[in-house]
């Protein structure tokens, strides 16, 4: 998946690497797409991640950073420096890890 820079807060562009849960979460966003208003309209949302057709605006929180234990935003960002390659395999080692845990762990419940 691609974020074109015009959306992305920095004004760069990012690449995300989806496989496994995460790619069938975004294939599942994506066909709920669908919506209707008071009048029982239907209508499509430009947005995979939407309430009632309106983007969501903040999915912001720092996690990133918690993971990897910067501090500061400038210092996550000086070594926030990857290839498409290193985000690809990263995204299969996640998912490698999340097929051993038990499934009863991941119910969202």
């Amino acid at each position: 998946m691609r974020l074109k820079a015009e959306n992305a807060k920095t004004g760069e562009a990012r690449t995300l690497m989806l496989v496994g849960d995460l790619a069938e979460l975004i294939d599942r966003r994506w066909h709920a797409r669908l919506f209707t208003r008071i009048t029982s309209k239907v209508f499509v949302s430009d947005y995979v991640f939407h309430r009632t057709g309106q983007p969501i605006e903040d999915f912001r929180g720092h996690v990133a950073m918690k993971i990897s234990g910067h501090k500061t935003e400038s210092m996550y960002q000086r070594y926030n420096i990857v290839s498409e390659s290193d985000l690809r395999a990263a995204a299969e080692k996640t998912q490698l890890y999340l097929d051993t845990l038990p499934s009863e762990r991941l119910s969202t419940s």
